[in-house]
């Protein structure tokens, strides 16, 4: 029996990367400024992220309470973040680039370290 959670997932996530692409494509600015299409890169970056970390999630099929909350916090704060962010960035129509992609590192970075903690919670909870 397929499992109708991830199916479902799966063509949400690529109905919702269809509409970002038509979207973008439909009110992109004409000059092709490089903050624009650094933001839309990491729009799309995030709701892979999103989608296929949800994915993954039930592909585990972990029973873990602690890992299918920890790591669904992880990928979903980072992810909407991400999201937030490059679209305010993009709206920006702006060349300064380094904070962009300083604030997406250190989002992403975040996201790491809590799932890492995530992990080791599970591996000391597993040994006791």
């Amino acid at each position: 029996m397929k499992n109708t959670k991830m199916i479902g997932l799966s063509i949400s996530g690529t109905i919702i990367l269809l509409a970002s692409f038509i979207i973008f494509m439909l009110l992109k600015p004409s000059d092709g400024c490089a903050s624009v299409m650094l933001g839309f890169c990491f729009l799309i970056f995030s709701e892979i992220l999103l989608y296929g970390g949800l994915v993954g999630l039930e592909f585990v099929r972990s029973q873990s309470v602690i890992s299918r909350i920890g790591f669904g916090i992880s990928i979903i704060g980072y992810s909407v973040m991400s999201m937030i962010i490059s679209v305010i960035f993009i709206f920006m129509n702006t060349d300064e680039t380094k904070y962009f992609i300083a604030i997406e590192v250190i989002g992403f970075a975040i996201s790491a370290v809590l799932s890492v903690i995530f992990l080791l919670m599970i591996k000391r909870v597993r040994e006791d």
